[in-house]
């Protein structure tokens, strides 16, 4: 498999079903030689740098919209990946209003990584006019309903939440534009 120049987690995810037989069978195996001859990760991941408080505050200046504006300040608020907000998708039921201005976010309900991330109040300012803009639009919001959801003239939606593709596109755009 190194021969045929396949990544480290590749041939991990070859290993296992093999690894899971022999452990299963208690037939012995030398599983640190193996490891130790299975390729490292050499290419850098993604996020080598996080975002600074003068790039949120231009992302802030150039979001022309409440949904946005939310989106950012709830991300920088938590400090989680644009993928909390989809998967699965954020709801009314995972947010808890703690006092006037700020707000207790369930992530990753239902799971056993699920944790409360906390809004500052300006990120609970943000989301309160997010969510009064949708009211105002003639949205109906209950326990079931997503926090963060997708434009109300969106054509050919699927659903009504936001899919990570389409958060980390608007991010994207907001950054370049910005």
């Amino acid at each position: 498999m190194k021969s045929k120049n396949l990544k480290g987690n590749s041939i991990n995810t070859k290993l296992n079903p093999i690894e899971l037989m022999l452990v299963m069978n208690e037939i012995v195996w030398a599983k640190r030689k193996i490891k130790k001859m299975i390729p490292r990760a050499v290419h850098e991941k993604e996020g080598k740098q996080p975002i600074t408080t003068e790039e949120i505050k231009s992302l802030l200046k150039t979001a022309n919209d409440f949904r946005k504006i939310a989106i950012i300040h709830f991300l920088s608020s938590t400090g989680t990946r644009p993928v909390v907000l989809t998967d699965p998708p954020l709801k009314f039921k995972h947010l808890e209003k703690l006092t006037d201005s700020c707000y207790a976010v369930k992530i990753y309900d239902e799971s056993s990584e699920g944790y409360w991330a906390f809004l500052t109040p300006e990120a609970s300012m943000s989301l309160d006019a997010y969510i009064r803009t949708r009211k105002l639009n003639g949205k109906h919001l209950d326990e079931t309903s997503c926090i963060l959801a997708t434009k109300q003239n969106a054509r050919a939606r699927k659903n009504d939440y936001l899919s990570q593709q389409s958060v980390s596109k608007a991010l994207s755009k907001l950054y370049k534009k910005a």
